[in-house]
């Protein structure tokens, strides 16, 4: 591959690699193999209007070439946005990235595991994981909708990469992908610059 990147990817606890090592998480695994330049500003916990809130600081910053942004999860889950406000959060976030010249690259949310969530994240906090599913979906389904150029179906590809693979290989608590899961998602990724190219 001969054309290198700066990417600034800005997120969520996925992102973030949690509870993994950074090395592991699909970002530093892009840096590993393909040599583009990579910033990971995942924070653990975030929402759509967190990233918003400190977007200027983490990714306008950098100038990157390419900002990639995951989110959508925690909204859910904590029941912070609804898909319209989260959505709303993104138009903002590609308007300023159109601003400065950046390619947006959204990511359609990967989906939660609701029986193994349950048990494992937040449990006995009364999340109905099954209804964050839903949103999740939802705003997947108006990102692609509204973003048909700058967004990459990341929940549906992933869905589609594991869907034969037992659990327990894929997600460490319902939420958060293993290792192997991070290695799917940075193969899915990597096939997209390499078609961008």
């Amino acid at each position: 591959m001969d054309v290198r990147y700066r990417i600034v990817g800005i997120g969520n606890s996925i992102v973030n690699g949690f509870p993994l090592k950074r090395s592991e998480c699909f970002l530093s695994r892009i840096r590993q193999d393909t040599g583009h330049e990579v910033i990971n500003k995942g924070v653990n916990g975030e929402t759509t209007e967190g990233i918003r809130s400190r977007f200027a600081s983490d990714l306008l910053f950098h100038c990157p070439d390419i900002g990639l942004v995951l989110t959508g999860t925690n909204d859910f889950i904590h029941q912070t946005a609804t898909p319209e406000e989260a959505l709303a959060n993104l138009e903002w976030m590609v308007r300023k990235m159109e601003e400065e010249k950046i390619r947006p690259l959204l990511l359609t949310p990967i989906p939660v595991f609701p029986e193994l969530a349950s048990e494992r994240w937040m449990a006995g906090a009364g999340v109905e994981y099954e209804r964050v599913n839903r949103e999740l979906s939802e705003l997947s389904r108006l990102m692609k909708e509204k973003f048909p150029d700058q967004v990459l179906d990341l929940g549906g590809l992933f869905e589609e990469a594991v869907k034969n693979r037992p659990r327990s290989e894929i997600t460490l608590d319902g939420i958060h992908p293993t290792a192997e899961g991070h290695r799917i998602i940075a193969q899915i990724l990597e096939k997209w610059m390499e078609e961008k190219e």
